[in-house]
């Protein structure tokens, strides 16, 4: 994969994630991981914006899998 090919590709997938509802962005983590470990593989800095996105949608991910927990008052 070129260069620009790699940089277009990342530009679709953050243009493609920001469409997504908050709630299911992080759907998208797959598709980011194989993204950022192309710039990896190609010896290539990921985009800021690309480790911004992996941030958020990771935290997103976590919080999805936490369920509120009811209190209990004896």
């Amino acid at each position: 994969m070129t260069t620009d090919e790699l940089d277009r590709e990342a530009h679709v997938l953050i243009e493609g994630i920001a469409d997504l509802a908050p709630g299911i962005r992080y759907k998208g983590l797959d598709q980011l991981h194989s993204v950022m470990a192309a710039y990896s593989r190609a010896g290539r800095p990921a985009p800021l914006p690309l480790r911004h996105l992996l941030e958020e949608l990771t935290t997103e991910a976590m919080e999805s899998h936490v369920e509120p927990r009811s209190v209990l008052r004896g």
